[in-house]
């Protein structure tokens, strides 16, 4: 199963937590830790419908400042029997130039979710 969902962002400057969520209403059941740092949060259905990226300057190398200033977000959420995969690509504006940050992560998919792929994109919305 595939899905494109239109996403909206949000960013806490103080707790350097950036939120990124799709558009569309959902009804939240669960989160999955890839990482410390990464969170994927699932619907009823099992379905990606949010990330959060803890720590985020540290995460892409930037100063706060900078993670106020996302231009795009490309994002490929990947859900096998083995594994659960994030291969993401993030466009910055630094000093006005495009800088782009990947990030790439998995964990093991130990809590036996549905096979399923979804692509995260920008209309990009800050809220």
């Amino acid at each position: 199963m595939s899905n494109e969902s239109n996403i909206e962002w949000e960013y806490d400057f103080v707790g350097d937590s950036l939120f990124i969520n799709i558009v569309e209403d959902y009804c939240y059941k669960e989160s999955v830790e890839i990482t410390d740092n990464i969170i994927l949060d699932l619907d009823e259905g099992n379905e990606p419908v949010a990330l959060e990226i803890l720590g985020a300057s540290e995460l892409f190398g930037l100063e706060k400042r900078f993670i106020k200033q996302l231009a795009k977000i490309e994002a490929d959420i990947k859900i096998t029997e083995e594994v659960i995969g994030i291969n993401a690509s993030f466009l910055f504006l630094v000093h006005q130039k495009s800088l782009p940050k990947p990030l790439n992560e998995q964990t093991m998919n130990d809590i036996s979710l549905p096979v399923h792929e979804t692509h995260f994109a920008t209309s990009l919305t800050a809220k």
